[in-house]
């Protein structure tokens, strides 16, 4: 099955008739505040959104290259971009995921169409990825946990694995005190966004502290 308009396509099965609804006039609704912060009209190509209903089949998309908390992404080629999620079903089996509610399922999705803009602006893939996981997240107003774990400055600056409570944190200090002008700088501009990394990194140790990933499973544990 498929909801088609003149920007974009969303492919689903029968077991999303209960949401698809929801989820259509949820991103109708934001995609226009996220154009608004990029700056644009429309996609300079069309979006596909291909909704899983098995793990297995969306594994095979990704060429098996998954994690056990994977659930969607993004993605492009030549003619259209495209978003690729689990269905609400299967994400709350994932690892993590399991208290995930439907609106959480809405935010996903816009948080894979921050992506889609961002690599429509230019400097998706030029930026540093706590920038770009940062900014999904805290424009598509998804809730994470405050606080550095593990986290180093060299590991942000090299792009190395990091966790998302991480990209949430830095970006929200630097929304609350540069505001939203300073985000979009650091979002289109590459070169401000390295600059700025140890900036942001030592201002924020400064008054908090990173948490031991040790310690951050044992209070998870409790």
């Amino acid at each position: 099955m498929k909801y088609e308009t003149n920007e974009y396509i969303i492919y689903y099965n029968e077991c999303y008739k209960e949401y698809i609804n929801g989820l259509i006039e949820y991103f109708e609704k934001e995609k226009i505040r996220i154009f608004k912060f990029f700056n644009i009209e429309k996609l300079n190509k069309k979006l596909i959104i291909k909704l899983y209903d098995e793990i297995d089949k969306y594994s095979e998309y990704r060429n098996y290259k998954i994690n056990e908390t994977s659930i969607g992404n993004m993605d492009f080629d030549d003619n259209n971009y495209y978003i690729h999620m689990l269905s609400y079903k299967e994400i709350i089996k994932r690892k993590g995921h399991d208290q995930k509610q439907i609106i959480d399922f809405y935010k996903l999705l816009i948080h894979e169409f921050v992506h889609v803009c961002h690599e429509d602006y230019g400097t998706c893939h030029k930026v540093l990825r706590w920038i770009t996981e940062g900014s999904a997240i805290i424009l598509s107003n998804q809730n994470y946990n405050e606080g550095l774990i593990d986290c180093n400055l060299e590991n942000l600056l090299n792009n190395g694995n990091n966790y998302y409570n991480n990209y949430y944190t830095l970006l929200k200090y630097a929304y609350q005190k540069y505001g939203e002008n300073y985000i979009k700088k650091l979002v289109f501009d590459p070169n401000f966004g390295k600059e700025q990394t140890s900036i942001i990194y030592n201002e924020y140790i400064n008054n908090y502290k990173v948490v031991l990933k040790e310690d951050y499973i044992k209070n998870k544990e409790k």
